[in-house]
């Protein structure tokens, strides 16, 4: 007799899968799944308020629920997680743990990201709800595909990138005015590229800015080409002048490099060339000595001074006999001191002219240099003074000259007296006539 055989049916229809009821809480409490790794307890902590991290990951999972963006992962119901005391209190009563990955996706950095996103999502709803609909709004659609490379128009098998900085925004738009690309200047004149979503291949971003960097290093290898031929003008100018005063024989070829320097800066300006910056000295002289072998240059003090080997003798000379300069800035200084003295002198008159009162009223510096210019020399065993001069004796004047009585003026003219007779006086000769003068003289005395 053949044995019966009993068959079991179950049901064929497929079960949706459903957040557990029943919770083990001594498995993550979040994810509810045995893996390699490690529980993190905040009961187990030597903190003293150790519900200060059950708290927390209460309140980020009760805001994740309100947005309804709970992550993936998290596969525990939020209503089983209070027991009646709160979420926080039933993680307390039962030593809840999770892993530290699962905690993770709820921290508080993950949180306000959702919550950016959620606000901006209503802001753009009321923007688009509230917007104006115009005839013009509805022709236009944009060109931009998110799915392809903003500068290729292809997806290819490389991944693409979002912009996300304003200064790659502006660099490629240098980029495309450098390289005159009509087709690339369209394309972001609808806008920034971050607020056009563009995306693009590392490599058309590169091959992009490669080909703008030739262009440049081309412009400025012109640039620069042109600049320093404007240079080599004004330098062959400047060494056409040097040799110019040279072949001059009436003057000694003795230069000063700020002069040399000057010269060269104005010449290049009168060219065309840019001359923001300071020419460079050092670099100028070394470029100059090069050109000349017998041109050598020479250090006084800040000023560089550049003479040819065989004007150094004649100029040393020239200096030596035709020193003018020396003489009359001591001829200047002898004059500010006397003139200092005169100003300081305290001469008055109080009517009458006392013995010694010419000689009080003239400085002492003004007596010795009108004696050195004289030619007078004070000796030790004279008294009175010797003039002496180089090249004539000269006699002095008389006491009578130097020393005269005061005049005294009569207020009425007097009569011309009549002197032995009648004045006659002969008017033929000049000799006569003085004579006649002198006696009218004495009478008025």
């Amino acid at each position: 007799m053949a044995l019966e055989k009993t068959f079991r049916v179950s049901s064929v229809e497929y079960d949706k899968p459903t957040k557990s009821n029943n919770i083990d809480w001594a498995n993550c409490i979040l994810c509810q799944e045995i893996i390699d790794e490690k529980l993190i307890c905040p009961f187990d902590s030597k903190r003293l308020n150790v519900g200060a991290g059950y708290q927390s990951l209460a309140d980020n999972i009760k805001k994740f629920h309100e947005l309804r963006l709970m992550p993936e992962g998290i596969n525990v119901c939020i209503e089983n997680l209070d027991e009646g005391s709160g979420i926080a209190q039933s993680f307390i009563d039962q030593k809840a743990c999770w892993h530290k990955s699962c905690n993770l996706k709820l921290n508080r950095t993950k949180l306000n990201r959702a919550e950016k996103r959620t606000s901006h999502e209503r802001i753009d709803d009321k923007a688009t709800t509230s917007k104006k609909k115009t005839r013009h709004s509805f022709s236009v659609q944009s060109t931009s595909n998110p799915s392809v490379c903003f500068f290729c128009n292809e997806n290819g098998q490389e991944a693409l990138h979002e912009s996300s900085t304003f200064g790659q925004d502006t660099r490629v738009r240098e980029c495309a005015v450098k390289l005159n690309d009509t087709l690339l200047l369209a394309k972001l004149s609808a806008g920034d590229l971050i607020a056009q979503e563009a995306k693009y291949h590392s490599k058309c971003l590169v091959s992009l800015y490669n080909r703008a960097s030739r262009i440049e290093m081309k412009n400025d290898n012109v640039e620069s080409k042109k600049e320093s031929q404007i240079h080599g003008i004004a330098f062959s100018e400047l060494v056409s002048y040097i040799n110019e005063t040279r072949s001059c024989n009436e003057t000694i070829s003795v230069y000063k490099l700020s002069d040399l320097c000057k010269l060269y800066t104005e010449r290049i300006t009168c060219l065309g060339a840019d001359v923001s910056s300071r020419v460079n000295s050092t670099r100028l002289k070394h470029r100059i000595v090069s050109n000349f072998p017998n041109l050598d240059a020479y250090k006084q003090g800040l000023e560089n001074i550049l003479a040819f080997k065989n004007d150094i003798g004649p100029a040393l000379k020239r200096v030596c006999l035709e020193d003018f300069d020396n003489e009359f800035v001591n001829i200047s200084k002898a004059a500010t001191f006397v003139r200092k003295d005169i100003f300081a002198s305290n001469s008055e008159f109080k009517g009458t002219f006392p013995k010694g009162c010419q000689e009080a009223s003239v400085p002492q510096s003004l007596l010795s240099l009108v004696k050195d210019v004289q030619g007078v020399v004070q000796t030790f065993d004279q008294s009175e003074p010797m003039l002496k001069c180089q090249s004539k004796r000269v006699s002095l004047l008389p006491e009578s000259y130097s020393n005269l009585p005061p005049a005294v003026l009569r207020f009425s003219e007097p009569d011309i007296p009549l002197v032995e007779g009648e004045l006659s006086i002969d008017m033929s000769s000049f000799p006569a006539a003085l004579k006649g003068e002198f006696k009218w003289l004495n009478s008025c005395g």
